[in-house]
């Protein structure tokens, strides 16, 4: 589009003027771009953003909406924190430029791999996440409460997050994109499901016809509940830990199972393994399990069904139903190379014999499947 064009030839130009060096064009839509700039010839400066505007002399009138965001940004913590303003007159339009904190698209973030959580315990991932959701949550109410007029549409380009790592909504994207509103809580629960998935966060966000209020209120439960989970989790590694170092098998599970799900510590694969291992040859039947899951998938191992299939029948020979309903598995599916459905049904008759559920149901599925194959080879003989 023309106007696209000349927004963007002319905010080059104010780059160069202002003696700014481009890093990066970051968010753009209908009217609105946001690049990354930073001093020019300052290797140590920070980044700052630059949001260019382009008014048609129709959307005059959203101007003095623009100054008065950005009055209120300069101060308000909730919102982005701006520096200075300036506006040029072009042909048929005016252009409105405004310097601020650098902020991302929290999305964009996420699809170069810029938010980095792995430092961190699952429970300590969640509060990332829910602080950010009502960080963005508390600018959503502010702006309804004081721009009451201003249309508040959630996706993912206004979605931002700053140095700090404070979620933030971009309003000046919003004040020339006007549409009409939608369930704001709908859909930052939504967008925050995604960027859960995103940034591979096993958490619970209900989608539920709310406001915005009330989506901000639960996701203060959930960082209360969280903290809580946390504070639990760091006890339980301590006292296991102490256990594990003077020999304790189970304790050796647990603080492997700990490290393998980032319970009270970040998540270590190899930190797992290691104390597994050290339970399992204790002959720990959990902790023989997982090793033996750790050999089917190849983490941290090399893989090997057959090392799997020996740690399970070491589990299974003390009444372990886990390492049976798996042995039965294994057979059945044909993990070794070829399927063995007898061995399938003596491991899930274990199984059973042992109290598992699952087991039951698995065999009784099986057992119906060879009668209906002996039927239809009856029939077609």
């Amino acid at each position: 589009m023309e106007f696209q064009y000349l927004l963007e030839q002319k905010t080059m130009d104010y780059i160069q003027n202002k003696n700014l060096e481009l890093v990066e064009k970051s968010m753009w839509n209908s009217g609105a771009i946001v690049y990354t700039v930073k001093k020019s010839g300052d290797n140590f400066a920070g980044f700052y953003s630059l949001i260019a505007i382009y008014l048609e002399e129709k959307d005059f009138k959203l101007q003095a909406e623009i100054y008065n965001l950005y009055n209120d940004s300069r101060f308000n913590e909730d919102l982005i924190q701006c520096e200075t303003i300036e506006e040029e007159i072009v042909d048929n339009g005016k252009l409105i430029y405004i310097i601020t904190e650098n902020v991302n698209s929290i999305i964009d973030m996420i699809l170069d791999g810029k938010i980095i959580l792995s430092n961190k315990t699952e429970e300590q991932k969640k509060i990332c996440l829910f602080n950010l959701l009502a960080d963005i949550c508390d600018t959503i109410v502010y702006v309804k409460n004081k721009y009451s007029n201003l249309n508040i549409y959630i996706n993912n380009e206004e979605l931002c997050i700053n140095e700090n790592g404070k979620g933030k909504l971009l309003l000046f994207d919003l004040v020339k994109n006007q549409m009409a509103t939608n369930n704001e809580a709908y859909e930052l629960a939504y967008i925050g499901k995604n960027i859960a998935k995103g940034l591979n966060i096993d958490v619970n966000i209900p989608l539920l016809e709310e406001n915005i209020e009330m989506f901000r209120q639960f996701c203060l439960r959930e960082i209360k509940s969280c903290e809580k989970e946390e504070e639990k989790n760091k006890n339980k590694y301590e006292n296991n830990l102490k256990k594990a170092k003077k020999g304790d098998k189970k304790a050796q599970y647990i603080v492997g199972y700990m490290y393998e799900h980032g319970k009270a510590v970040p998540r270590s694969m190899s930190k797992a393994k290691y104390w597994y291992e050290k339970s399992a040859t204790k002959k720990y039947t959990k902790a023989l399990n997982n090793m033996a899951y750790f050999y089917q998938k190849g983490i941290q191992v090399d893989k090997s069904i057959e090392k799997a299939e020996e740690l399970l029948k070491i589990s299974a020979k003390q009444k372990d139903s886990v390492a049976c309903l798996n042995l039965a598995i294994m057979y059945q599916t044909g993990k070794k190379g070829k399927v063995d459905i007898e061995q399938a049904l003596y491991w899930y008759k274990k199984a059973m014999k042992y109290g598992d559920k699952v087991a039951e149901r698995m065999y009784k599925r099986l057992i119906m499947q060879k009668a209906n194959e002996k039927r239809v080879t009856k029939w077609n003989i």
